[in-house]
């Protein structure tokens, strides 16, 4: 539809999980030397809506807890106090991290991800691709058609010889033959 072409002229497409799964995965893999430079990751145990993390910014942000119980909730009740002390480890995370700006992962799919990141590493048949790598997002141009192109490889091994190789890493739900 149009409007579809201009989200995707415009970029304004948000991506999906999938896709932000996928791209973390690129990065644990093929860039890890700056993974923490642009993500950051939410301990695993985290409240679980917005009311209680709101509570929590605002205890991070030097409220005290009875000021933040009342900001976030219409209806403030006893249990609302205890927030800070059965979620100390994201209280923590929220005064550490207050006024970053990278992009927060989800503890539960970084752990996930880091899972499959190993597992690709050492399985028998990736591994040779993935440790004889001699370069990592190498940028190509080049012209066809008239047109002048671009794009990255994501990885690729260029000695000249017959070992050489191209690969294009892709996430997907199910690799199954079908």
């Amino acid at each position: 539809s149009p409007a579809h072409f201009i989200a995707y002229k415009l970029k304004t497409k948000e991506p999906t999980a999938a896709m932000i799964e996928g791209t973390l995965l690129h990065k644990m893999l093929l860039e890890p030397f700056d993974f923490e430079e642009n993500y950051i990751v939410e301990p695993e145990n985290k409240p679980s809506s917005a009311q209680q993390i709101q509570v929590l910014r605002f205890v991070a942000d030097g409220y005290s807890v009875d000021e933040a119980v009342e900001n976030a909730y219409k209806n403030p009740k006893k249990e609302h106090l205890k927030l800070p002390d059965q979620y100390p480890e994201y209280l923590q995370f929220l005064k550490d991290n207050k006024g970053e700006s990278k992009q927060v992962i989800d503890g539960n799919t970084f752990n996930k991800l880091s899972v499959l990141a190993n597992a690709i590493k050492y399985n028998p048949a990736a591994k040779h691709f993935y440790f004889n790598a001699t370069q990592t997002e190498k940028h190509i141009e080049w012209k066809a058609f008239g047109y002048d192109w671009n794009g990255y490889i994501d990885a690729i091994r260029d000695n000249g010889d017959v070992d050489d190789f191209i690969f294009d890493l892709k996430k997907v739900a199910d690799a199954s033959p079908r």
